[in-house]
C-alpha cells in the first residue's frame, strides 16, 4: 500500500485537491500499519480529510478508514469527531446502508477512549444495521469490538461467541485480517480470567499473524502489552522481552 501510493504521489502533478487528498490518506494509512519513522507526520500534515471526499461515495469509505489511523496515533478525539461527521450525514441522507461502517468506527474509538458505554450503542447500532444491509465485513469487525469489551468486562460466554462468530465469516467474507483481532480479544479475556497458558497461546497466535502480515503499528492491534503480562505473570521473562523489544521498534506514534 505504501509504495502504490507513494508512487501515486510522484504522479500528482496537476491533480485536483481532492484526489491528493485522497493519496495522503492512503499513504498515511499505510505508513501508519508498516510502522514508517514518517507515518505521524503524514497523519498531522492532513488538516481535513473531508476534502477527499468532493461528492465521490466511495471516496467517504476511504475517509472512513482514516478514523482508525488518526486514534491508532492518539489522535482519538479527532478521529471521533470524523466519525461523528460521517454518522450524521449518513442520518441526514436517511441512508441506512451507509451507517454499519462510520457506526463501527465510532465504536471502536469510544472503546479505545475509555467510553465503554458509547461504545457498545454504536456497535450493538452498527451490528443490527450490517447484518440487516449485508456487510458481512463490517458485521464481523464490530463484533471483534464488541467482544474485545465483553472480554474487559469479564463476560466469557459472551466473547467466545462473538469472537467464534468472527473466526467463522472470516472464511468467506474475506476479512482475514479479523483473525488477528479475534485471537487478541481471547487472549485479553483469558489473561482476565487468569488463564495464563491459554492467555500467551492466544496472543502468540496473533503476534505470529501480525508479524507474518508486516503489522508495523501496535496500537492497530492492541495486544502487546497484554503479550508483555501474561508472559511476566507466567514466569516467561524471555517471551516478555522479546514482546517489549518489539515496543521500542514499533512505538513511532508515541502511544502505549
Amino acid at each position: 500500500v505504501v509504495t502504490f501510493a507513494r508512487d501515486a504521489e510522484g504522479r500528482l502533478d496537476g491533480a485536483d485537491r481532492s484526489t491528493a487528498v485522497m493519496v495522503a490518506l492512503i499513504t498515511a494509512t499505510g505508513s501508519v500499519l508498516s510502522g514508517e519513522p514518517d507515518a505521524v507526520a503524514r497523519v498531522e500534515a492532513i488538516v481535513d480529510p473531508w476534502e477527499a471526499v468532493d461528492g465521490d461515495p466511495l471516496a467517504l469509505v476511504r475517509v472512513g478508514f482514516f478514523i482508525n489511523t488518526l486514534s491508532w496515533t492518539g489522535h482519538s478525539t479527532e478521529a471521533l469527531a470524523l466519525a461523528e461527521r460521517l454518522v450524521g450525514l449518513g442520518r441526514n441522507l436517511s441512508a441506512p446502508s451507509m451507517l454499519p461502517f462510520p457506526l463501527a468506527q465510532r465504536a471502536e474509538v469510544q472503546l479505545l477512549m475509555g467510553d465503554w458505554d458509547g461504545g457498545y450503542v454504536s456497535g450493538s447500532e452498527a451490528l443490527t444495521l450490517a447484518d440487516e444491509t449485508g456487510q458481512s465485513g463490517t458485521a464481523s469487525f464490530v463484533r471483534c469490538q464488541l467482544a474485545r469489551l465483553a472480554a474487559g468486562r469479564g463476560h466469557d460466554r459472551e466473547c467466545r461467541d462473538l469472537t467464534q462468530a468472527v473466526l467463522e465469516s472470516v472464511s468467506h467474507n474475506g476479512a482475514g485480517s479479523l483473525t488477528m483481532y479475534a485471537h487478541a480479544t481471547l487472549g485479553l479475556l483469558h489473561l482476565g480470567m487468569g488463564r495464563l497458558d491459554a492467555a500467551l497461546d492466544e496472543l502468540g497466535r496473533a503476534d505470529r499473524f501480525a508479524r507474518s502480515a508486516g503489522l508495523g503499528s501496535h496500537s492497530a492491534v492492541p495486544y502487546l502489552a497484554d503479550l508483555v503480562e501474561a508472559a511476566v505473570r507466567s514466569g516467561r521473562n524471555e517471551v516478555a522481552a522479546r514482546a517489549l523489544a518489539r515496543f521500542d521498534g514499533l512505538d513511532m506514534a508515541g502511544v502505549l
